[in-house]
């Protein structure tokens, strides 16, 4: 890590960032091309990014533009784009919806050029599964950023998918009939619904075997998504309704506690409690690992720790991406 990497883009310190700048630092080498950019916009406070513009850093290529977005940081976006960062660099209106961003945001991208009926997805998404901003919004539930972008005038087509998937995130049941298969957008949308919505009715529709992806993880059981983001009361539900504490995912850690132990990174999260996830699924029979001790964070680190006498500390954490 270089120093200028180190002050944009680990502890943000503007005054730091300038001070490196004005002696010499490459804004754009830092250690590789656009790094240093990149990750200042993960601070709330624009500065470190300012001055790394208006030292010379260059936008176009270094993905910050779409960065910004994963914050929903208006200020950053808008600075980014006022520097020439390409708003067509990527499917971003289409990206910007599958982060939760604002209208404003959708409308600031639009301004600046972005392509209203582009298609794009997640970086596992197969092309042929790509979807507009617009159906993305629909299949989403943001009737917000849906109303933003028919006013902007983009297509307003939708597929049977949307339509169907939409309704279940919303409660309802479909008229159509359901679809053989489902696109990695719909399946996202379906396993959101069923750990923060009505479980009974995703589970009834897609039965209790349903294999989905969600974000650009690999793809799992309900189970297995219920555990990685430590919701007990829906893995206590799976559970009694004949979910399988044993079913494998195919990654590296592939059952359900295994997705428990690695999502244990995010303990902090309000309404997680990986401890009663791993409580429940022991007592349905699942096993636990030597390895786990070493992957496992908060609580559940100690717990674990206390089980099998080890000491809570030193433990390396696989990548999300890589792991599950």
């Amino acid at each position: 890590m270089s120093a200028l990497y180190g002050a944009a883009g680990v502890v943000h310190d503007a005054e730091l960032t300038r001070v490196l700048l004005e002696a010499g630092a490459d804004p754009n080498g830092e250690p590789h091309f656009g790094d240093a950019l990149y990750h200042s916009v993960e601070a709330e406070s624009p500065e470190c990014l300012r001055i790394l513009l208006s030292h010379g850093a260059e936008p176009r290529g270094s993905n910050a533009l779409a960065h910004a977005l994963d914050y929903d940081r208006a200020e950053h976006v808008r600075l980014l784009l006022d520097a020439g960062a390409a708003p067509n660099e990527g499917a971003l209106l289409v990206h910007a919806v599958r982060r939760g961003c604002r209208p404003e945001t959708l409308r600031l991208l639009a301004e600046h050029g972005a392509e209203l009926d582009r298609r794009g997805g997640e970086w596992s998404t197969p092309p042929e599964h790509y979807k507009t901003a617009y159906q993305n919004a629909v299949l989403r539930g943001r009737d917000d950023l849906a109303a933003v972008l028919e006013e902007l005038g983009a297509s307003t087509e939708l597929t049977a998918e949307e339509r169907i998937v939409s309704a279940i995130a919303r409660g309802e049941r479909p008229q159509e009939p359901f679809p053989a298969e489902l696109s990695p957008d719909a399946q996202e949308v379906l396993v959101a619904a069923a750990l923060f919505g009505p479980l009974d009715l995703v589970r009834d529709l897609v039965g209790p075997d349903f294999f989905a992806h969600a974000g650009g993880g690999p793809p799992g059981t309900l189970l297995h998504h219920a555990a990685w983001v430590g919701k007990p009361e829906v893995v206590r539900r799976l559970l009694e309704r004949g979910a399988d504490p044993f079913a494998r995912s195919g990654a590296e850690f592939d059952t359900p506690l295994a997705w428990a132990v690695l999502g244990s990174q995010a303990w902090r999260e309000p309404g997680c409690d990986y401890v009663a996830v791993a409580e429940l699924l022991l007592e349905a029979g699942a096993e636990l690992e030597p390895r786990f001790v070493e992957v496992a964070e908060g609580p559940l680190a100690a717990w674990l720790a206390s089980a099998a006498g080890a000491p809570a500390q030193g433990r390396r954490r696989p990548s999300r991406r890589r792991a599950r």
